[in-house]
């Protein structure tokens, strides 16, 4: 796996268009770090009976099965051609694996898709930040419960004391989200020189927020760049560091990655969106807020599937664990679509877990996952 920082952002998160500004953004992930076998702690591991409940994917029925769910859906949410690339890892609790590229990575040289290849994540990188964060609880720097008013962050937030960390954690702050504003978009995606995370925060709190702290659930990039610029604080380090230091390099993810630049590592898939014709408690402590989906502390939870997704311009993954089965799909491509709503990646791991899971299928809502008709 590897992941970079997105522009503007000291911890990673965009959601909008865009092609110069976002070559500097977004996590990128391969899939060579995906653990072989599930973990063996007690917590996490299944019962002789939950584990049954999975399908093995070994099977050839069932990997046949996957494949065609996945070439389905690119077709179904693609546009006129399908979706150009997807990459699928599948892992289960006898720690049995199934990982399959479909596609291209780059279209014009028709270079095929491998797992190799480097994704931009984009808001899966909220969970390794919450990871930090959680440490710094567990270590005692700080609390969940903490307002907001305690750090010294150098702007100014409008009610700071009335909103605590754990608020930001679950987008409960009620804060503008800082990519909405008009300062924002009068930028055009060219990024000015000395930018920081601490301008996008002081034009996102300019705003009406979109209620009082607690009063509900509205997601804000704004309250992960706080987090961001929280842990910066406490540590006197950039999150980049501290997510190196205590994740990536300690769980030895060696193809993970937080540059300081814009450059990919390589091997890496082109990104393409169509054109106008086409462990702590806390942490699953999910909130409702869609059909059968919860938010939890920079984690979803579904269906007691959890993990995270990420869009970007030109790419869109989603990361999913079942405790319950020790079963793990990771479903990634290189194209980001306004449809369906929770995105095509997430799409897939709901096909895949159709299958693998029949009774515990994650992200179903009331509304068709269908796109509308040109």
């Amino acid at each position: 796996m590897t992941f970079a920082p997105e522009a503007f952002d000291s911890e990673g998160n965009y959601h909008n268009s865009g092609d110069t500004l976002f070559r500097s953004i977004g996590a990128y992930l391969a899939p060579d770090d995906a653990p072989p076998t599930p973990p063996s702690s007690a917590e996490t591991s299944p019962s002789s009976d939950s584990a049954q409940a999975a399908l093995s994917v070994a099977s050839p029925s069932v990997q046949s099965a996957i494949v065609a769910a996945v070439e389905e859906d690119r077709k179904r949410y693609g546009g006129r051609t399908p979706v150009p690339a997807a990459l699928i890892g599948v892992w289960d609790a006898k720690g049995n694996s199934f990982i399959r590229a479909f596609g291209n990575a780059d279209l014009e040289k028709k270079v095929p898709l491998t797992p190799a290849d480097h994704f931009r994540i984009g808001s899966n990188t909220k969970t390794f930040v919450i990871s930090v964060l959680l440490q710094l609880v567990g270590e005692k720097k700080l609390s969940l419960d903490d307002p907001l008013s305690r750090f010294p962050l150098g702007v100014t937030i409008p009610n700071a004391e009335g909103i605590t960390v754990r608020e930001l954690c679950d987008m409960r702050s009620g804060l503008f989200e800082a990519y909405g504003t008009p300062q924002f978009a009068a930028l055009n995606m060219k990024v000015p020189e000395n930018f920081d995370p601490r301008t996008l925060v002081a034009w996102a709190v300019q705003q009406k927020p979109y209620f009082a702290p607690g009063k509900g659930y509205r997601y804000s990039n704004t309250n992960y760049l706080l987090i961001g610029m929280i842990i910066e604080e406490i540590t006197k380090d950039s999150v980049g560091n501290q997510i190196r230091k205590r994740l990536l390099e300690p769980i030895g993810l060696k193809q993970t990655s937080y540059p300081e630049t814009e450059a990919m590592p390589s091997p890496w898939v082109h990104g393409y969106h169509l054109d106008k014709a086409g462990t702590y408690q806390d942490l699953i402590n999910c909130i409702p807020f869609l059909g059968n989906t919860s938010f939890g502390l920079g984690i979803t939870c579904s269906e007691a599937w959890y993990g995270y997704t990420g869009a970007l311009p030109g790419y869109n993954t989603a990361d999913y664990y079942s405790p319950a089965t020790a079963t793990t799909i990771l479903a990634w491509i290189n194209y980001q679509a306004k449809e369906p709503v929770e995105g095509v990646a997430s799409v897939m791991v709901r096909d895949i877990a159709r299958i693998i899971t029949p009774d515990h299928v994650p992200f179903v809502y009331k509304e068709s996952s269908e796109p509308s008709k040109p």
